[in-house]
Protein backbone atom coordinates (compact mmCIF):
# COMPACT_ATOMS: atom_id res chain seq x y z
CA UNK A 1 0.00 0.00 0.00
CA UNK A 2 1.50 3.27 -0.95
CA UNK A 3 0.05 5.47 1.71
CA UNK A 4 1.87 2.48 4.50
CA UNK A 5 5.26 3.03 1.95
CA UNK A 6 4.72 6.94 2.76
CA UNK A 7 4.23 7.03 6.45
CA UNK A 8 7.30 4.60 6.68
CA UNK A 9 9.25 6.78 4.60
CA UNK A 10 8.48 9.47 6.57
CA UNK A 11 8.92 8.13 9.99
CA UNK A 12 12.67 7.31 8.43
CA UNK A 13 13.70 10.63 7.17
CA UNK A 14 11.58 13.02 9.25
CA UNK A 15 12.58 14.17 12.87
CA UNK A 16 10.79 11.68 15.44
CA UNK A 17 7.25 12.26 16.13
CA UNK A 18 4.77 10.94 18.60
CA UNK A 19 1.66 11.19 16.59
CA UNK A 20 3.45 10.38 13.34
CA UNK A 21 4.44 7.16 15.00
CA UNK A 22 0.41 6.35 16.10
CA UNK A 23 -0.92 7.28 13.07
CA UNK A 24 1.51 5.13 11.74
CA UNK A 25 0.39 2.03 14.62
CA UNK A 26 -3.37 2.94 13.53
CA UNK A 27 -2.63 2.52 9.77
CA UNK A 28 -1.13 -0.67 10.42
CA UNK A 29 -4.03 -1.86 12.76
CA UNK A 30 -6.66 -0.41 9.99
CA UNK A 31 -4.49 -2.93 7.53
CA UNK A 32 -4.87 -5.88 9.61
CA UNK A 33 -1.45 -5.51 9.66
CA UNK A 34 -1.40 -5.71 13.93
CA UNK A 35 1.27 -7.82 14.37
CA UNK A 36 3.16 -6.07 12.36
CA UNK A 37 2.41 -2.29 14.37
CA UNK A 38 2.85 -4.12 17.38
CA UNK A 39 5.89 -6.07 17.49
CA UNK A 40 7.87 -3.75 15.39
CA UNK A 41 6.60 0.08 15.95
CA UNK A 42 5.37 -0.26 19.39
CA UNK A 43 7.78 -1.08 20.62
CA UNK A 44 10.51 1.01 18.91
CA UNK A 45 7.73 4.34 19.43
CA UNK A 46 7.68 3.51 23.45
CA UNK A 47 11.81 3.71 23.37
CA UNK A 48 11.42 6.63 21.51
CA UNK A 49 8.45 8.26 23.76
CA UNK A 50 8.86 7.20 27.05
CA UNK A 51 6.05 9.67 27.82
CA UNK A 52 3.71 8.17 25.70
CA UNK A 53 1.80 5.78 27.61
CA UNK A 54 -0.24 4.70 24.49
CA UNK A 55 2.84 2.74 22.71
CA UNK A 56 3.53 0.14 25.72
CA UNK A 57 -0.27 0.00 26.37
CA UNK A 58 -0.49 -0.90 22.25
CA UNK A 59 2.77 -3.46 22.63
CA UNK A 60 1.02 -4.81 25.95
CA UNK A 61 -2.35 -5.62 24.26
CA UNK A 62 -1.63 -8.03 22.15
CA UNK A 63 -4.74 -10.63 21.48
CA UNK A 64 -2.98 -14.00 22.24
CA UNK A 65 0.44 -15.49 23.40
CA UNK A 66 0.45 -17.83 20.20
CA UNK A 67 0.72 -14.84 17.84
CA UNK A 68 2.94 -13.40 20.04
CA UNK A 69 5.58 -15.76 19.58
CA UNK A 70 4.93 -16.20 15.90
CA UNK A 71 5.78 -12.90 15.65
CA UNK A 72 8.45 -13.07 17.65
CA UNK A 73 10.16 -15.65 15.09
CA UNK A 74 9.22 -13.69 12.18
CA UNK A 75 10.20 -10.20 13.30
CA UNK A 76 13.89 -11.80 14.95
CA UNK A 77 12.92 -10.78 18.02
CA UNK A 78 13.59 -12.89 20.92
CA UNK A 79 10.88 -14.60 22.15
CA UNK A 80 10.62 -13.24 26.18
CA UNK A 81 11.24 -9.13 25.03
CA UNK A 82 9.20 -9.55 21.79
CA UNK A 83 6.11 -8.06 24.18
CA UNK A 84 6.03 -6.50 27.25
CA UNK A 85 3.87 -8.46 30.03
CA UNK A 86 0.55 -6.18 30.43
CA UNK A 87 1.18 -7.36 34.21
CA UNK A 88 4.76 -5.19 34.06
CA UNK A 89 2.64 -2.21 32.28
CA UNK A 90 0.60 -1.98 35.34
CA UNK A 91 3.06 -2.02 37.65
CA UNK A 92 5.22 0.78 35.53
CA UNK A 93 2.33 3.07 35.42
CA UNK A 94 1.77 5.78 37.86
CA UNK A 95 -1.36 7.41 38.50
CA UNK A 96 -0.10 9.52 41.84
CA UNK A 97 -0.93 12.76 39.98
CA UNK A 98 -3.97 14.06 38.01
CA UNK A 99 -1.59 14.97 35.00
CA UNK A 100 -0.53 10.72 35.30
CA UNK A 101 -4.40 10.25 35.49
CA UNK A 102 -5.14 11.99 32.64
CA UNK A 103 -2.29 10.63 30.61
CA UNK A 104 -3.15 7.22 30.98
CA UNK A 105 -6.89 7.91 30.41
CA UNK A 106 -5.84 9.35 27.35
CA UNK A 107 -4.03 6.10 26.09
CA UNK A 108 -6.98 4.21 26.99
CA UNK A 109 -9.11 6.34 25.04
CA UNK A 110 -6.52 6.04 22.03
CA UNK A 111 -7.09 2.55 22.22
Amino acid sequence: MKSLETLRDGISRCDSSSALHEYYIERLEKCNRTEEANSQLARTASLLFPDQLIFPLREALLPARSLRLSSASRFGLPRSDSRRDFSVLIEEVRLDTSNDRQRALEAIGKM
